[in-house]
């Protein structure tokens, strides 16, 4: 991995952490620009989405704006997904696809 792209993960764990996600999530996009083929930064990028619609199922916004919701539980599936295509044996990304489809099953959204 490039020191370029170490860089801009570290940055982008460190806007996560200070709580700054939307900020986070566009570095971890500036990563996968960089480097498509960054399981890390897709894989942390699909954690962001869901940690987002988990909020708001949370504190129950999802009614509000459900399409939102929807849209971030599909760029979350959809960033996991990519992490299958580069490493079609990486557990966790499948274990969240799971979660999340079955929220949308259910509407719990």
């Amino acid at each position: 991995m490039s020191e370029k792209i170490k860089e801009i993960l570290k940055k982008a764990e460190e806007l996560e952490r200070s709580g700054k996600i939307m900020d986070a999530i566009k570095k971890y996009e500036e990563a996968i620009e960089t480097y498509p083929e960054n399981l890390e930064a897709h894989f942390k990028l699909g954690l962001l989405c869901m940690k987002i619609l988990q909020k708001d199922i949370e504190v129950e916004n999802l009614l509000e704006n459900r399409a939102d919701d929807e849209s971030w539980a599909l760029r979350a599936i959809g960033e996991f997904k990519r992490v299958l295509d580069i490493d079609p044996n990486y557990e966790p990304a499948r274990k969240n696809i799971e979660i999340i489809e079955e929220v949308l099953r259910h509407g719990k959204y």
